[in-house]
């Protein structure tokens, strides 16, 4: 948490920093005073999910964009007045998608590697970007629209954050790229959807999996935005499937089957085009790699 807290106090510019710890029994409480002149508000006790958390503090939020910063990740330098003005010279701006990290480390904190995303085609807003990959706190959001569209759903519990975002971007927000690095999540063996433990990927399948037939039920969509839905829901049925094939959860699996057959009469199809893409993808980097060593 301390490295989190840095990250906003010693940026240039002025920031409303609000602290929601949901009773942490580590040093966190004993990090959060040290800051303490530096936050407007917070407190720490059990508050039920992150969901609750993020809730409350939009609510008690004063300022008009709000930013969401989780205890193991950071700012990067100087970034958030870059945001800042992006709002101040466009008063009509919704969403802002900056370049957003993920740094990897293992269980004794040492840096592994990262993957950054900058591209201004990674970072546009759209339901195919979001489904790559949300980088939710890396997108800085008018806190209107929060409280317009009811904030984070409590029902979602690992993919809150995504059925958000897809809430957002079907209300048909003014948006904008920022493609300088602004914000780093911090990978490690205990992260909760970057980690890799299996029963929050299982869950986090079904979650996206519900949400996405949440969304086709509705008739209002384009078709580009309707494939995209459909492509997520077949995808995480597919993960959710394997998962509990290698667990040995026969049922489970045939579950997830059988709702992705329900959705869509050509999902085998879709999996035969997603092998055939990721074998063709992964070969494409190997022969990269060695093209250039051989140079």
């Amino acid at each position: 948490m301390g490295a989190a807290l840095e990250s906003v106090v010693s940026q240039s510019c002025d920031v409303e920093l609000l602290v929601l710890d949901g009773g942490s029994t580590d040093r966190s409480v004993e990090i959060i005073r040290k800051y303490e002149r530096h936050i407007a508000f917070w407190r720490s006790l059990p508050d039920g999910s992150s969901t609750n958390a993020i809730n409350e503090g939009v609510r008690r939020a004063t300022g008009q964009v709000i930013g969401l910063l989780a205890g193991d990740d950071w700012y990067e330098p100087e970034s958030l007045g870059k945001v800042v003005r992006y709002f101040q010279n466009n008063p009509e701006l919704d969403v802002l998608s900056c370049g957003t990290r993920f740094a990897y480390f293992d269980e004794a904190g040492r840096f592994l590697f990262d993957k950054t995303f900058t591209d201004r085609n990674q970072l546009s807003f759209d339901l195919l970007n979001l489904f790559r990959r949300p980088l939710t706190c890396g997108r800085f959001v008018r806190r209107r629209l929060y409280e317009g569209l009811g904030g984070f759903a409590a029902a979602y519990k690992s993919s809150d954050d995504l059925d958000f975002l897809i809430r957002l971007c079907l209300s048909g927000p003014k948006t904008e790229v920022n493609t300088n690095l602004t914000y780093t999540y911090r990978a490690h063996p205990g992260s909760r959807t970057l980690g890799g433990d299996r029963d929050i990927l299982l869950m986090m399948a079904r979650d996206n999996i519900d949400i996405a037939e949440t969304y086709l039920a509705k008739r209002s969509l384009s078709r580009q935005n309707r494939n995209a839905l459909l492509a997520l829901h077949g995808q995480y049925a597919a993960r959710g499937a394997w998962n509990c094939l290698r667990r040995g959860r026969l049922i489970d699996a045939n579950s997830f089957v059988k709702r992705a057959l329900e959705t869509s009469s050509i999902w085998p199809a879709m999996l035969f085009y997603w092998f055939v893409s990721g074998v063709g993808s992964k070969v494409h980097e190997k022969l990269k790699g060695f093209r250039a060593g051989s140079t």
